[in-house]
């Protein structure tokens, strides 16, 4: 992710963006069974990315199955979908792109290196377009957009049913700038974490937050 960017300066209504966007990635993680174990998360600049919510690697998987490329994409699909339920659709961010960007690239691998999710009978793939058909491209094209639309509607509906805990887990991660595991799952439990916050709520929060 790169060094941390203690000269840059941020509004804390961006930092406040930033730290929905994450608690989305987090939340999505927690409560998904075949996604990778929780590790942090921060809203702190480093690199080109305004924050990072971080898994623990599992070394001993040499591949993945389908469930856990599904608990990828809607891992992925997170932060985008907290920012349409928390801030509407108007307010959403650039830092969007890369998440979906990314989730796009999961699902096209899925479907055209690992033949995880074609039609029944469907053997065959390529990595590369050219190898294939027209119609066999817009197959895969019409099997990812499916992949995409259906993760985004899980993760709209698990989201929706935790709203206080994203919203609550959005508010420490803007007061705290970083949170471990076993911190964020104290807060989705409903407690509360003892340490100085970083920055106060209410200096930051935008009118059209409703927390």
């Amino acid at each position: 992710m790169g060094i941390e960017r203690k000269s840059l300066t941020i509004e804390d209504s961006e930092r406040i963006k930033t730290a929905i966007h994450e608690a989305g990635h987090a939340l999505v993680c927690h409560f998904t069974p075949k996604a990778k174990k929780l590790y942090k998360a921060t809203i702190v600049a480093r690199g080109g990315s305004l924050g990072a919510t971080y898994m623990e690697p599992d070394d001993s998987e040499v591949s993945m199955n389908k469930e856990q490329v599904l608990a990828e994409l809607d891992v992925a699909m997170g932060g985008h979908v907290a920012e349409r339920l928390v801030l509407g659709e108007l307010e959403l961010t650039s830092g969007c792109g890369g998440d979906l960007q990314g989730a796009t690239q999961i699902a096209y691998s899925a479907v055209r290196q690992y033949g995880m999710f074609g039609e029944e009978g469907s053997s065959f793939i390529s990595s590369s377009k050219n190898d294939t058909s027209d119609a066999f491209t817009a197959e895969v094209d019409a099997k990812v957009k499916q992949l995409l639309d259906d993760s985004f509607n899980r993760v709209v509906k698990l989201l929706t049913k935790k709203d206080k805990q994203l919203r609550d887990l959005s508010k420490n991660l803007f007061w705290f700038d970083y949170l471990d595991r076993e911190e964020m799952i104290k807060i989705i439990d409903g407690g509360e974490i003892d340490k100085e916050r970083v920055r106060n709520w209410e200096a930051g929060k935008k009118s059209y937050i409703k927390f």
